[in-house]
């Protein structure tokens, strides 16, 4: 993943509050990319509201997983356990 997308090789790291619990996420940001990393650390299926958040993206494609089976509409992101998504 790291070499096919600019802002995870190169981009500045900030914290990203996703206020689910199993869930950690970080934005990897560069002047021309933002992407967001959200890792599932538990087994289960999760949904995180990205809209729920003030400074919301707009994040609406999932450039790459470590899973199959990752969906994002209307900012309800479906996580599968245990996977990695970067999106953009």
């Amino acid at each position: 993943m790291r070499s096919s997308i600019p802002a995870l090789k190169n981009g500045a790291i900030s914290e990203y509050d996703v206020e689910t619990t199993g869930i950690a996420a970080y934005l990897r940001q560069t002047e021309q990319q933002t992407v967001l990393v959200v890792h599932n650390l538990t087994a289960n299926q999760q949904t995180v509201d990205l809209t729920a958040k003030e400074t919301a993206y707009g994040f609406a494609k999932i450039l790459d997983s470590t899973k199959e089976g990752a969906s994002l509409e209307a900012g309800k992101l479906i996580i599968p356990g245990y996977t990695t998504l970067v999106l953009e």
